[in-house]
């Protein structure tokens, strides 16, 4: 049905405006390439998935210096290790990632994937957050908090955890 009757409306003329018919072009294109043309790109592989990802520049304004000094050393092994982390990930990983981070299961055409998702990391003033807690996202704002994990493996494993109980409710820790 979207092959055969696809029109698209090309501006405001002074008839009213003018048609595009586009089904004699899409007409060519097989079920397979249609259904990748509606729903996006998909991950080939960890390295695609690591384009869309930008890591939080700056820790909160209000925090004193002594902080801030903490905040980029604790962000600097953090990343790093999510990075390390998503490197052994299939792209069937990457992809429950994104529909996690951001309620989309693959890549909008055309996006600006550089910021597709937003890593933060998590406060850790006071007990706020630990190891223990498990990270967790905002969809809307396509944002993920981390907290600081000692190691790649227990940040596997949180984050598997959490997707894996997406369903379960909002923020979950």
């Amino acid at each position: 049905a979207f092959r055969d009757g696809f029109v698209l409306s090309a501006g405001e003329g002074s008839d009213g405006g003018s048609l595009l018919d586009l089904s004699p072009q899409l007409a060519n294109l097989s079920g397979a390439q249609l259904a990748r043309l509606m729903g996006g790109d998909v991950f080939r592989s960890s390295k695609d998935f690591i384009k869309i990802v930008a890591f939080e520049k700056e820790p909160p304004a209000d925090d004193p210096p002594r902080l801030k000094e903490e905040w980029h050393r604790l962000r600097k092994h953090v990343f790093y290790m999510f990075a390390e982390t998503v490197h052994e990930w299939t792209p069937r990983q990457c992809a429950d990632f994104l529909t996690w981070a951001t309620g989309l299961r693959a890549v909008p055409r055309g996006a600006d994937l550089s910021i597709t998702i937003r890593l933060a990391l998590e406060d850790t003033k006071g007990d706020k957050c630990t190891a223990k807690y498990l990270p967790w996202s905002s969809t809307c704002a396509r944002t993920v908090w981390l907290p600081p994990y000692f190691s790649e493996s227990q940040m596997n494993e949180k984050i598997a955890l959490a997707i894996a109980h997406q369903d379960d409710g909002f923020q979950i820790k």
